[in-house]
C-alpha cells in the first residue's frame, strides 16, 4: 500500500508491445517462449503475439498500483490494514 514497487511478482509484470503494423499492446505477461507471448492485455483479454512482428517489447517491472504513502495518516493507514485483516478472518471462517 505504502510502497507497491518494493516487491513485484512477475506475474504483475507489464508487456508493453508495438508492433511492425503499428498495433500496440499493453497487459500482464503470461508466458513467454523462444516465438511467442501470451499477455493478458488490458483492453483486449488474452493476446498470443508472435515476436516475429514486434517493433518494440518491454518488460515493466514496476507495480500499477498507486502509493498510498503521502496520501494516508498514519492512523488511516492502521484503519486500512486492520480492515483488510478483518476480511481475510471472515473469509477463512466460510
Amino acid at each position: 500500500i505504502l510502497d507497491p514497487d518494493a516487491t513485484v511478482l512477475r506475474e504483475y509484470w507489464v508487456a508493453k508491445v508495438t508492433l511492425e503494423n503499428g498495433a500496440s499492446y499493453s497487459g500482464f505477461l503470461l508466458n513467454e517462449d523462444t516465438h511467442t507471448i501470451q499477455i493478458l492485455d488490458f483492453s483486449k483479454g488474452l493476446t498470443s503475439l508472435s515476436k516475429h512482428d514486434f517493433r518494440k517489447f518491454e518488460i515493466d517491472k514496476h507495480s500499477i498500483m498507486p502509493s498510498f504513502k503521502s496520501r494516508l495518516k498514519d492512523n488511516e493507514v492502521d484503519d486500512l490494514v486492520a480492515y483488510l485483516w478483518s476480511l481475510k478472518l471472515e473469509r477463512s471462517s466460510e
